[in-house]
C-alpha cells in the first residue's frame, strides 16, 4: 500500500501491513548478515519498504488515491473519495469533493498534527490534534471566516463500519444559521458529523471505506469486467476491518465469514446484489454478536459459477 504510485511516491501508507513488520537483526550461523540500529527506523521494527513512514504522520485523517468515506444521515448519503493529486506552494495536496458546502474547499494535506486545506493563496488549518483541548483559531475562507476549536478528546462513536474510541471532535462555526461538528478517528478518518442549520440537526455517520480498486480492470463504462475478492483492509485488524469485492453484473451472491475448522462465524451479506464496487465491514463479533476470539479467519465470497476466499487475522 503505497502513497500514490501516479506520482512515483513509493512511501507506505500508514494503513499498510509492511508498516513496522520488517527486522532489524538477522544472524545465520553466527553470521550476522543484517543489523540495523536506531534512530535509522522508528517504533518497534523497521518498515518493510523502501522508506520508513514518518512518525509525525498523523493516522486521524488518512490521504491516498481512491480511498475516502461513505457517510449516511437519516434522510441521504454522501460519499467522500479522494481522486487526485495537485503541488502547491511546493508541497502535495490531495483533491477530493467539496468538504463543506457552499465552499471551494476541495484541497487537502497533513502537516505534522495538523490537516491543512489550501485555501487559493496557501495551506490553513482546519484540523489540529496536537493543540490543547478548547484551543481556537480562524479559517479564511472564499466566502468569509470561520472559527474552528478541538472540543472533545475521547469520544466513543459507534458507526456501521465499526466502534471507534479516542476521537477528536473539532467545532467549525460558520454562522449563526451553519455549523459542523466533525468526529476524526484514528485509522478511520472522519467517522461522524453534525451539520447544524436553521432547520435543525442532522447528523452523518460513517457507513463504509471505500479503498482503491485496480483501475485497469474496469471498463469505460465503470462497470468492473470480472468478480473479484479483495484483501481485508486493514490487515491485521482490530476493532473493524473492510472487506471490498467488485461484481460484474446483478446477481445472487454471498460473503461468509468461515474460521480454520470451516465452521460459519458471520454472514455479512446473503441476495442479491448490483453490479459495481462494494464494500462490507467486519467488527469481529460472530452471528449473535458476540465477540469471537483472536485469530485467522477466512471470508468468501460466492455465487453461481465461483467462488473466492481470503485470510484475515483478527488482534486483541
Amino acid at each position: 500500500l503505497f502513497d500514490d504510485t501516479s506520482i512515483v511516491n513509493y512511501s507506505l501508507t500508514i494503513h499498510s501491513p509492511c508498516v513496522d513488520t520488517g527486522t532489524s537483526l538477522f544472524v545465520l550461523e553466527d553470521d550476522t548478515l543484517l543489523q540495523i540500529s536506531q534512530p535509522d527506523y522508528y517504533d518497534d521494527a523497521p518498515d518493510m519498504g523502501t522508506y520508513e513512514l514518518l512518525p509525525e504522520s498523523i493516522n486521524y485523517f488518512f490521504l491516498n488515491m481512491n480511498t475516502g468515506w461513505v457517510l449516511a444521515s437519516d434522510f441521504d448519503t454522501t460519499e467522500i473519495i479522494i481522486t487526485d493529486t495537485t503541488i502547491l506552494g511546493g508541497e502535495l495536496y490531495y483533491r477530493m469533493p467539496d468538504w463543506y458546502t457552499y465552499e471551494i474547499m476541495n484541497l487537502f494535506r497533513v502537516d505534522g498534527n495538523q490537516v491543512k486545506v489550501w485555501n487559493g493563496e496557501s495551506g490553513v488549518i482546519l484540523y489540529d490534534i496536537g493543540v490543547p483541548l478548547n484551543t481556537s483559531w480562524i479559517y479564511n475562507s472564499d466566502v468569509g471566516s470561520s472559527q474552528i476549536t478541538l472540543v472533545s478528546i475521547g469520544d466513543t462513536i459507534e458507526t456501521l463500519a465499526g466502534t471507534y474510541d479516542n476521537t477528536y471532535c473539532f467545532h467549525r462555526f460558520i454562522g449563526a444559521d451553519y455549523e459542523y461538528y466533525d468526529w476524526l478517528a484514528e485509522d478511520g478518518g472522519l467517522v461522524q458529523r453534525d451539520v447544524i442549520t436553521f432547520a435543525g440537526l442532522r447528523r452523518y455517520t460513517l457507513i463504509a471505506h471505500i479503498y482503491a480498486v485496480d483501475i485497469e480492470a474496469n471498463d469505460a463504462s465503470g462497470i468492473p469486467n470480472g468478480i473479484q475478492l479483495w484483501q481485508n483492509y486493514p490487515n491485521p485488524f482490530n476493532p473493524s476491518t473492510s472487506i471490498q469485492f467488485d461484481l460484474p453484473s446483478l446477481g445472487e451472491m454471498s460473503l461468509i465469514i468461515y474460521d480454520l475448522q470451516g465452521r460459519e462465524v458471520k454472514v455479512l451479506y446473503t441476495g442479491e446484489h448490483p453490479a459495481g464496487f462494494h464494500s462490507a465491514s467486519w467488527n469481529g463479533n460472530d452471528g449473535q454478536g458476540n465477540s469471537v476470539a483472536a485469530g485467522i479467519y477466512i471470508y468468501r465470497l460466492q455465487g453461481p459459477g465461483f467462488s473466492q476466499s481470503r485470510k484475515m487475522v483478527y488482534l486483541k
